[in-house]
């Protein structure tokens, strides 16, 4: 999968700028529902200035050519009024769920879900970051993978872990990069805002420990989501995904977790407090 358009920098600022421009005028314009036939549910979750960026994030979204069955976004700023921001106004009216939540941090966007906050049947449930443009085909390449691989959790981007001789994980930074070439494997650590199918039967076993996330892995879902999956017995799997290209909205990623987790060093720290030993001996294996 591919963040940004490896080009020269005003050329990429061109490529950002029209499609912001796309999606802008697709939301001031458009009457198609953001959501569709898809038997999936497409979460996402936003938080202070970054709600201003999220309405594009879902618009992009509402123009792929599948369409999920519900669109959620969570938030837990009681202060926040979505009728301030007339992007989101419109992804309303055209089918989009604003529910509120306790902050979670990055968990918003999945837990509220699985413990039933969001009410009706769940589905597998799709989760996408808010400063990403997603383009028309992101949505449903993670669907026909889903659809065709039993039993493991699919995406788009992963990690491959490294292990060391006497079975510890190595440090986030010396992991290498998983391939659609790669078989299904514990040791594939999906990123959930690149596009991750969460099954069923992987929600439960994520929340089956009520909060006790916040306490090992409060800034990191991707690691408890990955750590969950090893107890669950699902491996992970990389889907094909050259052709799919992303847009990350400027700035943004100045303010996401990934400078804390990564160059902080913080995913070492919460992967160690989460991983139990009999986890361990399975990324050994």
């Amino acid at each position: 999968m591919q963040l940004d358009p490896h080009f020269p920098a005003p050329l990429k600022q061109m490529i950002k700028a029209q499609r912001i421009s796309s999606v802008w005028a697709n939301n001031r314009f458009s009457k198609t529902p953001v959501t569709g036939s898809a038997d999936v549910d497409v979460s996402i979750t936003s938080y202070g200035s970054r709600l201003g960026i999220v309405p594009y994030a879902i618009e992009s979204l509402a123009m792929g050519a599948l369409r999920p069955r519900r669109m959620i976004l969570w938030i837990s700023d009681d202060s926040f009024d979505p009728q301030s921001l007339p992007m989101l106004n419109r992804l309303v009216a055209r089918g989009l769920e604003i529910r509120r939540t306790e902050d979670l941090g990055p968990h918003k966007k999945w837990y509220p879900y699985a413990v039933g906050e969001a009410g009706g049947e769940q589905r597998a449930l799709v989760v996408a970051d808010d400063d990403i443009l997603y383009p028309s085909n992101w949505l449903e390449g993670l669907v026909e993978g889903h659809t065709s691989l039993t039993n493991v959790v699919v995406g788009y981007r992963a990690h491959a872990m490294e292990i060391t001789d006497s079975g510890d994980v190595e440090p986030y930074s010396r992991w290498g990069v998983g391939s659609p070439e790669d078989e299904a494997s514990h040791r594939l650590f999906v990123t959930s805002g690149a596009g991750t199918v969460i099954p069923p039967s992987l929600l439960s076993e994520m929340a089956s420990h009520g909060m006790s996330f916040m306490e090992y892995t409060p800034r990191a879902d991707d690691i408890w989501l990955n750590v969950s999956a090893i107890r669950a017995n699902l491996p992970r799997k990389v889907l094909p995904n050259d052709h799919i290209r992303c847009v990350s909205f400027p700035r943004s990623q100045a303010t996401a977790l990934h400078h804390d987790n990564v160059t902080g060093g913080g995913n070492d720290q919460q992967l160690a407090s989460t991983l139990t030993q009999q986890d361990r001996h399975t990324l050994a294996q």
